[in-house]
């Protein structure tokens, strides 16, 4: 049966086409286009969370160099070929024409034997993957982040589901900021914590969730001297109610209760 379009494909991927039922109806019976559709998914989710490296340097003339020469390996060009020597029944034939015909000019005599360009073949299915992936890679900013060979290894990267900017709390020093984003990845949640500037403590960093509507909280772990680190949210945890992120100092005191002070806060 005919494929869908790879360019329908593409745009359907970056989110630029709405999937139609005559679309679910194909990729649900073909493998192929389901196939391609998956990968450039992926490509596209992949560049969605990679905006915050869009001020990274532009990727040097190579590796756009490297893309190109592999797709046109993949594509056979048009070749020109000598047309055939006569054959000896064919010479005897001329050899018997008349003296007219034998007398040929010079200049036709010193003309190159004909070619015939043979017909291009169509560039191999894998290489035109390879090509929209790429392509795809471009228009959502990433190319100069991971290589092509590096798409499918991104794809099994955890999806963000939700995140805040964690903004000074408080008496806390406006120069303290962070970053949380809840991370999911094969039927697991977690919250990934990025702090920088917090001022100094006696003790040690904590990562609470909070409800706004009751104060309830929930303690996730510390974060140490690390200015990183990745909590794993209990799948009884509902983020909808809570979803206050927020980062306290706690003195060494053995009580596992908030201390009060918070220094980060961010709603997710």
């Amino acid at each position: 049966m005919p494929h869908l379009d790879s360019e329908h494909l593409l745009l359907l991927a970056l989110g630029e086409r709405l999937l139609g039922s005559d679309d679910l109806e194909h990729l649900r019976t073909c493998a192929a286009c389901q196939s391609e559709y998956d990968t450039l998914t992926a490509v596209a989710k992949i560049g969605a969370a990679s905006r915050e490296v869009a001020d990274l340097p532009a990727p040097p003339a190579r590796v756009w160099d490297r893309i190109m020469a592999e797709v046109r390996t993949g594509d056979a060009q048009s070749v020109a070929v000598a047309a055939p020597a006569p054959s000896p029944e064919q010479g005897t034939r001329a050899e018997q024409g008349t003296r007219a015909e034998q007398e040929t000019s010079a200049e036709e005599d010193a003309q190159p034997a004909p070619v015939i360009p043979l017909p291009r073949k169509q560039p191999l299915q894998g290489w035109r993957r390879t090509a929209l992936v790429a392509a795809a890679a471009a228009v959502i900013g990433v190319v100069g982040t991971i290589g092509a060979n590096d798409v499918a290894e991104r794809a099994n990267e955890p999806v963000v589901t939700a995140q805040t900017d964690l903004a000074a709390y408080g008496d806390t020093p406006p120069a303290a900021h962070g970053l949380a984003r809840v991370l999911t990845k094969d039927g697991t949640t977690q919250l990934h914590v990025h702090v920088a500037d917090l001022p100094s403590s006696n003790g040690f960093y904590e990562v609470w969730l909070i409800d706004p509507d009751t104060l309830q909280m929930i303690s996730l772990g510390t974060i140490g001297t690390q200015s990183d680190v990745i909590l794993p949210l209990p799948s009884t945890v509902d983020l909808s109610a809570y979803r206050l992120v927020d980062v306290s100092a706690e003195p060494v005191d053995g009580n596992p209760a908030h201390s009060g002070r918070s220094l980060l806060r961010g709603l997710l």
